[in-house]
């Protein structure tokens, strides 16, 4: 899958899609909560990876154009730790709730978060970039 969507990064320019990919990914997620049987769902998660890994790469560009050659050792470092600290935290959260609450109703609240998280950086960018 990685494979695949090196590929189609290298021959497609996507620095103008970011938000139909957070779209695209905001779609299968929700998909995977309404759709039944496990081969289904399967097939979800594979989809979803392709358009992942596409926006990983895009915003890893981006951040190459924004930071200099210098810095950028330190960015990647610094958003690797983040990333691990954000997915512990995550995975945190989702055993606690999962305790308290039935396991579709936390994993449609977190892809609500990962939707209006996405957005609001999504927005954020646009702006930013328009100045």
């Amino acid at each position: 899958i990685a494979i695949v969507s090196n590929v189609l990064f290298s021959r497609h320019d996507f620095s103008k899609s970011l938000g139909r990919l957070a779209a695209c990914l905001g779609t299968l997620m929700l998909l995977s909560v309404i759709v039944p049987g496990k081969f289904p769902f399967l097939l979800l998660v594979v989809m979803y990876l392709i358009p992942f890994n596409l926006y990983g790469s895009q915003l890893a560009v981006s951040l190459q154009k924004e930071a200099g050659n210098q810095v950028m050792a330190s960015v990647i470092s610094f958003s690797g730790t983040v990333s691990s600290i954000v997915s512990v935290i995550s995975l945190w959260v989702v055993g606690i709730l999962n305790d308290h609450f039935p396991f579709d109703y936390v994993e449609a609240v977190l892809i609500l978060v990962f939707l209006s998280l996405s957005s609001l950086l999504l927005v954020k960018y646009s702006a930013a970039e328009k100045q």
